[in-house]
């Protein structure tokens, strides 16, 4: 879907690198190669001080 010849890579390159900055968690992180791994956004990561802010801004 993405045009990657790789999943690995889109982890490696991608989406680890957003868990790291807390974006994004994974739904199993006890077992990184989980069978069923996915990634969901955190509600409560930077994305949503950004919006703290932004709506305070606006006040």
């Amino acid at each position: 879907m993405l045009g990657l010849a790789d999943a690995a890579k889109l982890v490696e390159r991608h989406l680890s690198p957003m868990v790291s900055e807390g974006l994004l968690e994974r739904t199993h992180p006890e077992n990184l190669r989980h069978p069923e791994q996915a990634y969901c956004s955190r509600k409560d990561g930077p994305a949503a001080s950004r919006d703290k802010e932004d709506d305070d801004d606006a006040r």
